[in-house]
């Protein structure tokens, strides 16, 4: 069982790939190389709300990557394969709760 190689963290440019890693790309490695299982929905760039960010990403790609693959924050918290256990926020759904 190899973990990625925490010198190549975090690069802007989200590709999904070895050469680099970005903060939530490693969660997502980490865990499928242990548990064997995928953590969260993997995504397009082009499936996301990506407009509001066209000229920051115009800005390090030069074009639109739409069809970049990726694993977001958003996507890794909300996954289905995790269990809320603690919060502080009392809107939050708690484990077990329907």
């Amino acid at each position: 069982m190899e973990l990625p190689d925490l010198s190549l963290l975090d690069h802007i440019h989200y590709s999904f790939d070895d050469k680099r890693i970005y903060c939530s790309e490693l969660i997502f490695k980490a865990v499928k190389t242990v548990t064997g299982r995928q953590l969260g929905k993997v995504e397009r760039l082009g499936d996301l709300n990506w407009e509001p960010h066209e000229a920051f990403i115009r800005s390090i790609e030069g074009i639109i990557p739409k069809d970049r693959e990726m694993i977001t924050p958003q996507a890794l918290s909300a996954a289905k394969e995790l269990t809320l256990v603690y919060t502080k926020d009392p809107t939050a759904k708690r484990a077990g709760a329907k």
